[in-house]
């Protein structure tokens, strides 16, 4: 027997289930068409006409609103009762201007029924003032409106003149005694009534017609022109005069009578021909009916075609249910055994072997996977060997650095003052020196200036003091130090009592001579910050000058200022001239001194895991001795250290005075 190729049978399974699938769904198709084409239809035009009433509703609605406030205006009622009255006029005609500018078409009108005077102004020209006349068949609106009684109505005219359709909102102003005149505004619906009767295309088809129904609106402008021209005693041209048949009529008349009493009713009725779905729903405002027809021959939508989407999904999960027993059965079960086979190899159980079913593809992977297997036991036996040769030669390599690293703490240690030595200099101090790997970048400095060794056993002898923060951590931030360290010795042996300026001015300038060097590209740019102290116990002074590293003093009264050196820090070479040093002469007397590097500010910690920063930094400064390791463990909690950190305060043997 050959080798039975896997994905030919599943092909060909697919192919014959797709095709059982298309046959029944394509024969559901046919048989619900035709009743699916009528609802759709039938629904269709009732939502058209319902859209279509209120989108000429809507706009009526929001200005009838209007004018109603406008006849309930006090001011305006005031006025119309007493229209000789100069102040009432003035004030009246300022209300009306109001409403103006709120109306959509920026008019309004106002009949007052005393002197039968009629007051128009139009959006673009001045007021017209008229005096209404029984006698007149244009007036004719107003004494039907008073006559009629009702607060608010509506009157739909057609010009054909100008081809402009008007609806006029007529409200009732009301006196203690009844109506005294009528104010409303009119509203331009030409464009919207074009855009209703003509929307759709070929298919659909609106029209608006009165309660009788004379067809007020429709493409046909002849028809419109005509009915407009047709006085009292003329025929209009009607809804009814379109159906082809009695029948049709008849129906039409059903329609009229259900939307009348306030139902959005649909039917099947000849129109101009063709056989359509009509529907009519009332707009009551203009005392108009909506009709819409749809024609059914060249109408269909496919999203009504629920029923049928419904059953072809349900075929296709059929389908896919039966795929998935035979993908079960013929692919995922072997696949299973041997992604479990993988895991056992996985914990190093090698000598597990996966049976081989049949004679495919899966047969022939789980062949391939019990050589994979075997292989993979041979070279694990021979690996685990040397990654124990390895692991113990990096271990002692790693112990020897390890070693080398903190031999270097203690040769970079011996480089800083005693705590002998600054309890010797210093009258009060506090020092917290605390390395984020086993070396660091953070330096304390401290020469006496009269010795040429830079010790004295003099207490009262000047000193430079400094705290140094350099660039880098671990073994490159501990190299920086102690060249820095090398550096300021040098300097501060030849300078004797130069002022901290011209100290750090010359190590800056050290810097740059050798970390750089005179060749161009001879390496990167680092650099430190440092605040230095020229301290001088027996005058009671004190000089400081810094780079990115303020002085915080904290005066007699408890209160802690900043004093500043030059904002950049100090630079083996810069991009651009920084600011020169400058010195700041202090007394010390009642005063005590921080320095302190930026990894205490910069430290992460607190509920929010924010920094500690400047303002809680003074406020441990205000207390005048900070107890500083426990201050920075406890707000620093389970949060990693940043940086190195580095915190001095210090007071000197001194005298009282006063700043320098």
């Amino acid at each position: 027997m050959g080798i039975r190729r896997l994905t030919v049978q599943f092909l060909l399974i697919v192919f014959a289930l797709l095709a059982a699938v298309t046959a029944v769904s394509t024969v559901t198709l046919l048989v619900q068409l035709r009743s699916i084409v009528d609802d759709v239809g039938r629904r269709y035009a009732v939502e058209r006409a319902e859209a279509a009433a209120s989108r000429i509703t809507g706009p009526l609605q929001r200005e009838a609103a209007l004018a109603g406030k406008l006849a309930g205006s006090p001011v305006v009622v005031r006025w119309m009762r007493d229209e000789q009255n100069d102040e009432y006029r003035r004030l009246a005609f300022e209300e009306l201007a109001s409403y103006q500018r709120a109306f959509v078409d920026a008019n309004y009108f106002v009949a007052v029924d005393a002197s039968k005077t009629y007051y128009n102004q139009p959006a673009d020209g001045p007021l017209v003032v008229t005096h209404l006349s029984r006698e007149n068949a244009g007036d004719a609106w107003y004494y039907a409106t008073l006559a009629a009684g009702a607060e608010l109505s509506f009157n739909l005219d057609y010009n054909p003149t100008l081809d402009r359709s008007m609806v006029w909102i007529n409200c009732l102003v009301q006196g203690p005694d009844g109506p005294i005149g009528v104010a409303g505004t009119g509203l331009e619906i030409t464009d919207l009534i074009s855009r209703i009767v003509t929307a759709g295309g070929e298919e659909t088809r609106a029209m608006l017609v009165d309660l009788s129904g004379a067809i007020i609106a429709d493409q046909d402008v002849t028809v419109m022109e005509r009915n407009a021209r047709a006085g009292a005693g003329s025929r209009k041209i009607t809804v009814y005069d379109r159906a082809d048949s009695g029948d049709d009529r008849r129906a039409l008349q059903r329609l009229r009578d259900d939307a009348v009493a306030g139902l959005s009713a649909v039917d099947v009725v000849d129109l101009d021909g063709h056989s359509s779905l009509v529907a009519m729903t009332a707009v009551r405002e203009i005392d108009a009916l909506l009709v819409a027809s749809v024609n059914t021959d060249s109408f269909i939508s496919l999203s009504d075609f629920g029923g049928l989407f419904l059953l072809l999904v349900v075929s296709v999960l059929v389908a896919v249910a039966i795929l998935a027993i035979i993908m079960e059965r013929l692919v995922l079960r072997p696949l299973e055994i041997v992604t479990e086979s993988a895991r056992e190899i996985a914990r190093g159980n090698y000598e597990l072997t996966v049976p081989e079913i049949g004679k495919h593809e899966m047969g022939r992977l789980a062949g391939a996977f019990n050589r994979m297997a075997a292989e993979i036991s041979r070279h694990t036996s021979n690996l685990e060997g040397l990654v124990a040769e390895r692991t113990q030669a990096l271990t002692e390599a790693n112990n020897k650095v390890t070693e080398s690293i903190r031999y270097a703490r203690l040769i970079r240690d011996g480089v800083m003052p005693t705590e002998a030595i600054l309890a010797d200099r210093l009258g009060d101090f506090a020092l917290f020196h605390r390395q984020r790997d086993i070396v660091g970048g953070d330096l304390l400095f401290q020469r006496d200036v009269s010795a040429p060794d830079g010790t004295s056993s003099d207490p009262s002898a000047a000193f430079f003091l400094a705290v140094i923060d350099c660039e880098g951590h671990g073994v490159s931030g501990a190299l920086m130090t102690m060249m820095v360290d090398s550096l300021l010795r040098q300097i501060t042996a030849r300078a004797g009592r130069q002022t901290p300026a011209a100290i750090l001015n010359e190590l800056e300038h050290a810097l740059a001579d050798t970390l750089i060097g005179h060749g161009e590209g001879a390496g990167g740019v680092s650099g430190l910050d440092i605040g230095l102290c020229l301290c001088s116990p027996a005058d009671g002074r004190l000089v400081y000058s810094g780079a990115a590293m303020p002085l915080f003093v904290r005066e007699p009264d408890g209160s802690v200022k900043t004093v500043n050196g030059r904002k950049r820090a100090m630079r083996s070479a810069h991009r651009h001239r920084p600011a020169p040093f400058e010195n700041q002469d202090m007394h010390t007397a009642g005063r005590r001194f921080f320095l302190i590097t930026d990894g205490f500010e910069d430290q992460a910690g607190g509920p929010e895991g924010r920094a500690f920063g400047t303002s809680r930094l003074k406020a441990l400064l205000a207390d005048g001795t900070p107890h500083w390791q426990s201050v920075f463990d406890e707000y620093r909690g389970e949060e990693p250290q940043r940086d190195d950190v580095l915190a001095l305060a210090f007071t000197l043997h001194e005298k009282d005075g006063d700043d320098g």
